[in-house]
């Protein structure tokens, strides 16, 4: 694999009071400046699912140059907003692959919850779209909800109802980098040959101590696999350094 960059982005909850437009905005121009080979939006678009939200969503993400994968969060799917995501931006189960990567983005989210869950038919799907991708190809699995709990987000009551299975899936299944957002705090954890990445808000008051939204940049070469978090308008920090090849993360 030559280099490769992925941007992962989620949590913009356009319509949220004192939501921060201006944040996304600079992030789609600091975004276009990177130029990456991939952007994985991981969720959580509007607040409530309002018509209005989406359609500003979608507005924003076609400012972005670089192909994109989107996948919904549990905001989105108030007020029957899988219908409005659908006609937008395509179907909740999606698959992006290119010379370098294959990934499956799937829908965790509940009508009008903000637990997480796949069930039994979404893991069937996941393991097939798998299983056909190139071996040759780092895997990628994107969803909105944590599949592990993350430090500093407070009583942990709306992870994924089945996270245990999930993971089982994910690991025998090869996926070496799962990204993700929902709890508004970027951060990794490696858990056998998997490295779990989250990523921030982009667009959100509510930054559980961060000093401002942000997102992560993730770049891939042949032998390595490098994550950082990019505060909006400010500095880049590396956050992990990990080695990877046909059996997934083997050392970080």
């Amino acid at each position: 694999m030559s280099k490769y960059t992925i941007v992962q982005i989620s949590d913009l909850h356009i319509g949220e009071a004192s939501y921060r437009r201006d944040m996304v905005v600079t992030a789609i121009e600091e975004i276009n400046e990177i130029k990456p080979n991939l952007v994985v939006v991981c969720g959580d678009l509007t607040w409530n699912a309002i018509r209005e939200q989406f359609l500003e969503a979608r507005d924003l993400l076609q400012n972005i140059d670089s192909p994109q994968i989107v996948t919904m969060g549990n905001h989105d799917a108030f007020n029957v907003g899988y219908l409005t995501f659908e006609e937008l931006f395509g179907p909740r189960y999606a698959e992006y692959q290119d010379e370098s990567v294959f990934v499956m983005a799937v829908d965790s989210s509940e009508p009008d919850l903000n637990t997480g869950h796949v069930g039994r038919e979404g893991r069937g799907f996941i393991d097939q779209a798998f299983s056909k991708a190139d071996e040759k190809l780092l895997k990628i699995f994107a969803l909105h909800h944590h599949l592990v709990p993350v430090p500093r987000s407070g009583r942990e009551r709306d992870s994924m109802v089945d996270a245990g299975d999930m993971l089982e899936l994910l690991m025998h299944k090869g996926v070496s980098l799962v990204l993700s957002g929902h709890r508004h705090y970027p951060w990794l954890w490696r858990l056998e040959n998997m490295v779990l990445s989250y990523s921030g808000t982009c667009g959100s008051p509510r930054l559980r101590g961060s000093p401002c939204q942000n997102y992560n940049i993730i770049k891939i070469d042949k032998n390595n696999i490098e994550i950082s978090t990019k505060l909006i308008g400010g500095p880049t920090r590396r956050r992990g350094k990990y080695r990877w090849g046909k059996r997934g993360i083997t050392s970080g």
